[in-house]
């Protein structure tokens, strides 16, 4: 039942182009809330958001490739995501990228 509804919520998402909902179900998929844990799956909702613009996904996405968590590490790929993130003002991201 859960699954289905999730399908149904995915397809609505991106229909709508509802991308704080991609983040939900990408958060589903990592804890297995529903549907069977799925870190690739997890990835793909998130980067779908983040390439769209959306900035909550941004440091998602960056913090998934710091911990190859559903795709491979790469220093460099989640610098390109804090980087985009620092230039538009977040002071977190920006001390996050001067550490690395």
């Amino acid at each position: 039942m859960i699954q289905s509804l999730l399908g149904i919520i995915k397809q609505q998402s991106i229909t709508q182009g509802n991308l704080a909902a991609y983040l939900d179900i990408a958060r589903h998929y990592e804890l297995g809330q529903g549907v069977a844990i799925n870190l690739a799956k997890s990835y793909s909702f998130t980067i779908a958001a983040a390439r769209k613009g959306y900035q909550h996904a941004w440091r998602r996405v960056a913090d998934l490739y710091l911990q190859g968590k559903g795709v491979k590490k790469s220093i460099k790929k989640a610098k390109y995501w804090l980087k985009k993130l620092s230039k538009s003002g977040d002071l977190k991201a920006k001390e996050q990228l001067e550490s690395l």
